[in-house]
């Protein structure tokens, strides 16, 4: 399954990879981009995030005709860049991020089209932020029912129930080891 975000920007306030890089530096988050021309890339984009290899599908392409209501929201951000992961959580929050320092450094609109959420510029990573605090509140919950009953093990990170055959925490990806 694919999931993206989108940023809406103007075609001029595209950066090149340094002054992205510097904006994502600035924001104190541990993520490089490979050497790649925001421009003319298209297609997997590696970057390292927190010493891990991980990537995500980079499009930078004309936005989509939309809605009067959306329209208003975008205003002359007449283009795109769009980030798409398949699987990986470390794929998807490096996409996360890296659209969120796009966002905050052109002043674009960062779209979630899964959950039709958006925000302004720097707001994108209050949005990332509550999105990732209801995730992680839908796996305690699962956990809870899933396991409360199993076991007494609880993880050192969030306290939700992890049973003993398990090395990561389901709801924070803390590494428990197996016992």
């Amino acid at each position: 399954m694919s999931v993206h975000v989108c940023v809406f920007l103007c075609d001029h306030q595209l950066p090149d990879r340094e002054q992205w890089q510097a904006a994502i530096d600035d924001a104190g988050v541990d993520l490089k981009l490979d050497d790649c021309s925001p421009r003319q890339h298209v297609g997997f984009w590696p970057v390292h995030m927190e010493g891990k290899e991980c990537g995500f599908e980079y499009a930078f392409d004309a936005a989509p005709e939309s809605g009067d209501d959306l329209q208003q929201l975008f205003g002359l951000r007449d283009r795109m860049v769009e980030l798409t992961w398949h699987s990986s959580q470390d794929d998807m929050r490096a996409a996360m991020l890296a659209a969120a320092c796009l966002a905050k450094l052109v002043d674009g609109v960062f779209l979630d089209p899964q959950s039709g959420e958006f925000a302004v510029g720097a707001k994108a990573f209050e949005l990332i932020k509550l999105q990732e605090r209801a995730e992680q509140d839908r796996r305690r919950a699962q956990a809870e029912r899933k396991w409360a009953h199993l076991t007494e093990r609880r993880c050192p990170r969030c306290g939700a129930p992890c049973p003993e055959y398990r090395g990561r925490c389901a709801v924070c990806e803390f590494e428990i080891g197996k016992l």
